[in-house]
């Protein structure tokens, strides 16, 4: 009798590693429509208080996530060097403000947790990883 030898794919994913505070963290490539320089931030009256505000992306009104009460992190005001990710949370387009966007890296899919409970609105499937 032939034996069979079963052998398991590592399944990678992409992810672009930002940092923020001390702690750096990668959200799946697939979700990043762009990366950003800081941009003049407009205050939205009455936002939740996640939302930091508006920018203007090429006549469209994107929203700006502060992500750093989720993570436990200090408030930090806005920085020249700060970036923004641009990316999709299902169906929205959403601006998350990080300290620096650093590079783009492959990770294996077991280190990588669904973070709909970090990423407001983020639907089950959007991925964020720590490092």
């Amino acid at each position: 009798m032939e034996k069979q030898i079963e052998m398991v794919a590592s399944l990678e994913t992409q992810v672009v590693v930002f940092q923020l505070g001390e702690e750096s963290y990668g959200i799946d490539i697939a979700k990043v429509q762009e990366i950003k320089a800081m941009s003049p931030i407009t205050a939205v009256p009455r936002a939740p208080e996640f939302i930091e505000g508006v920018i203007n992306l090429r006549g469209r009104v994107v929203p700006v996530l502060n992500i750093r009460s989720r993570l436990r992190l200090p408030a930090r005001e806005v920085e020249p060097t700060d970036h923004l990710l641009v990316a999709r949370l299902g169906e929205r387009l959403v601006a998350i403000r990080v300290d620096r966007a650093l590079e783009l890296v492959r990770v294996e899919e077991t280190g990588v947790e669904d973070s709909e409970s970090l990423l407001p609105g983020a639907q089950k499937g959007s991925r964020m990883v720590k490092f």
